[in-house]
């Protein structure tokens, strides 16, 4: 039988996860899980919210996508005790195929029209405390800009816990120096906003996070093709002292 006394700590400082069932709930209530719902977890950790999910009577599947065996072996207990409501793939989240393939896992999910956000998928995304957060949030909006992998099902919320450093890149507005280009790829495909403020306390390691809602737009801002748009913005947000007419050269 799962118990969250089972794990006292995460994988070093790179891996953050929800340590106790409180915080879950409250992550549960901010981001209010549609009817019938089917929620993609990536990276879910030790595995308070994933339980969390299972006693939500909204929630009919959880697909978890974990890469750390020491995880998975717990969730499996989860998916095991869940009837068949939780499934655990063990899948590396940086390998960008694994998104595409999200639509064979799901096969009883409906698509949807893209003029509608989806009434029954949701995603929650634990991010590391590392910049390869940033590469994967890059690899989320490119799925909203060109619907697929994540959003082959239709035009999907995001739901995103990210720690205090990553986060203020996110929470930085125009005209800030925090101000980064993650930020300008997010509002070019999304709107985003704040869901609720976690204390370290929520945590290990014992960092302070953020959770952030994203609903794509239902037309992308960018008309040209992402990779191209991302070239751009970099080499124009490269260099933040240089004025913008040396960076368009």
């Amino acid at each position: 039988m799962w118990t969250p006394t089972v794990l006292k700590r995460a994988l070093g400082q790179k891996r953050v996860s929800l340590n106790n069932m409180r915080a879950a709930v409250e992550v549960l209530e901010a981001i209010k899980i549609p009817d019938n719902a089917t929620i993609i977890e990536i990276s879910p950790g030790m595995g308070f919210l994933t339980h969390a999910f299972l006693h939500h009577t909204n929630a009919r599947k959880i697909l978890a996508l974990e890469k750390e065996n020491k995880y998975i072996n717990e969730l499996s207990i989860l998916a095991k005790e869940s009837n068949g409501r939780l499934e655990v793939l063990n899948a590396d989240v940086w390998d960008w195929s694994i998104y595409d393939m999200l639509k064979h896992r799901l096969t009883n999910l409906q698509v949807h029209s893209w003029e509608e956000v989806h009434p029954n998928l949701i995603s929650v995304v634990h991010f590391p405390n590392t910049t390869k957060g940033e590469i994967l949030l890059n690899k989320l909006l490119s799925n909203c800009h060109n619907k697929c992998g994540l959003h082959y099902f239709g035009r999907s919320r995001m739901n995103l816990i990210v720690p205090e450093k990553p986060a203020e890149k996110l929470l930085a507005k125009k005209g800030e120096i925090q101000r980064h280009k993650i930020k300008i790829e997010v509002e070019a495909v999304a709107d985003i906003e704040v869901l609720k403020f976690f204390s370290e306390k929520a945590f290990v390691p014992n960092v302070q996070c953020v959770l952030f809602g994203l609903t794509p737009h239902t037309e992308s801002k960018i008309t040209a093709p992402w990779h191209t748009f991302q070239y751009v913005i970099k080499n124009l947000t490269a260099r933040k002292n240089s004025r913008l007419i040396e960076m368009l050269r």
